[in-house]
């Protein structure tokens, strides 16, 4: 299969009947199919196939999804940025450019779980912003993601967040939440900051403008008025949602895709980091956000010291 020579036979295989398909069928149905590239790498098709995965199951998801893209689907739009004009271009549209943008225009940032990021970088005159960020869930069925926030919710977070700024301390600004039969996309501003793991594994040096107490102090506020005003709990609060203003070093959280608002306080044994089904009697658990707040505060100690940045902390 991995050889240069390789020419897919457009005759191995009768769509109508999957019995007895081998995994020839399946690699000729992937190397024929003209969904995008970054699609087949999300559902690793490939890689499974490789692993001894069903060929049959593979074909019938690559030709699902085929038959999703192929019908026209309903389109979901909401938009979110209030101080600017709606863009003169229908739904369909829209979702049409976000997938080029994804191809073509973008850079490819980072994936979770169910999401992949990418970022449109523009200047300040074209949005406002310092660019897009665009958070994109390809296969809207997978069961994590239906467990999780859709990108609506999590942008519906976002935005009443978005009305608070203390202390310099502030989340994304949501843009427009689009979602079809076969996507889900949030686009919003793309920050000019580092995360506290990209800093913390070197991968980022940490902003001269970054002060250490008053950092935490402030996020530390900041999550407090989330809990208490907002009722909102983030449940995510690992350092790659944690981020630091480049120009400011003020800090910046992102990723709510796991949050929940509980207006109503859970009641025992249920707290905002247990969830319990009542039906099975199985429990998640979740990040606590300040308990993580504290773990981070004391590993970036920790870093400045063994980098000689005592001065900071």
């Amino acid at each position: 299969r991995k050889q240069e020579n390789y020419e897919p036979d457009k005759n191995a295989i009768d769509l109508t009947v999957l019995e007895g398909a081998t995994v020839d069928d399946a690699y000729d149905l992937l190397e024929q199919s003209e969904l995008p590239e970054e699609l087949k790498l999300h559902h690793q098709w490939e890689t499974r196939l490789d692993e001894g995965s069903d060929p049959k199951t593979i074909i019938n998801e690559i030709r699902r999804i085929e038959t999703q893209r192929a019908t026209p689907s309903k389109v979901s739009v909401q938009f979110f940025d209030t101080q600017r004009e709606r863009p003169d271009f229908s739904d369909q549209q829209l979702t049409t450019t976000i997938e080029e943008m994804i191809r073509t225009q973008s850079i490819f940032v980072g994936e979770g779980k169910t999401a992949k990021v990418f970022e449109r970088i523009s200047t300040q005159k074209e949005s406002g912003f310092s660019g897009f960020c665009i958070k994109i869930i390809t296969d809207i069925h997978d069961p994590v993601y239906k467990q999780n926030n859709s990108v609506l919710r999590e942008a519906d977070f976002l935005e009443e967040l978005c009305d608070e700024e203390m202390q310099g301390v502030r989340v994304p600004q949501p843009i427009v939440s689009v979602e079809t039969d076969f996507m889900h996309a949030l686009i919003m501003e793309r920050l000019n900051a580092v995360t506290l793991d990209e800093v913390l594994t070197g991968v980022c040096k940490l902003p001269e403008s970054f002060d250490y107490d008053t950092f935490f102090t402030d996020l530390e506020t900041f999550v407090n008025m989330m809990h208490t005003k907002y009722k909102i709990h983030h449940r995510d609060f690992h350092a790659g949602n944690v981020m630091i203003d480049i120009p400011t070093g003020k800090p910046r959280i992102i990723d709510f895709g796991k949050s929940r608002q509980f207006l109503i306080e859970p009641t025992e044994p249920e707290t905002p980091y247990l969830e319990l089904n009542r039906q099975t009697g199985v429990s998640k658990s979740y990040m606590n956000d300040l308990e993580k707040l504290q773990h981070h505060k004391k590993r970036l100690r920790t870093y400045l010291k063994t980098i000689g940045r005592e001065a900071a902390v």
